[in-house]
């Protein structure tokens, strides 16, 4: 987390699975496109803290209409934007854990499989491609 508060930061974009040991006060201070996956009844981040991780995260990009118009025209740069999957049926470090009875359930395979293809997605889309970010024309 320290890497993503830096200024200048020295990466691009991060994914955080389990980010349990994290300070609410850190969310305010992004400096880089943040994705977190984690369960959703983790045992290291009760659901009053994460629900405060939330409200630090909304706060953050939250902008008025006028900014929004300013983002869209290029005359101001877009906030940091974030992302948060919660899951159900997993543990702490579903993610990286090994099946503890030798079997996974559904909930786990799913849960390890979108955590996977969630974090491809965010460094695909906030990550540099050769010299240049990904450009969206629409």
């Amino acid at each position: 987390m320290n890497l993503i508060q830096e200024d200048p930061c020295r990466i691009e974009a991060a994914f955080i699975a389990h980010p349990g040991r994290l300070q609410t006060s850190a969310y305010g201070r992004l400096q880089v496109p943040l994705s977190l996956a984690q369960a959703w009844d983790d045992r290291s981040v009760d659901v009053r803290t994460r629900h405060e991780q939330e409200k630090a995260l909304i706060e953050m990009v939250k902008s008025t209409s006028a900014e929004k118009d300013a983002i869209k025209s290029g005359k101001l740069q877009p906030k940091v934007p974030w992302q948060m999957n919660l899951f159900s049926g997993v543990e702490y470090a579903f993610a990286v854990r090994l099946p503890s009875k030798g079997r996974m359930t559904r909930d786990e395979i799913y849960a390890k499989r979108a955590a996977f293809f969630q974090a491809v997605m965010w460094f695909e889309t906030y990550m540099p491609v050769g010299d240049e970010k990904l450009k969206y024309d629409v």
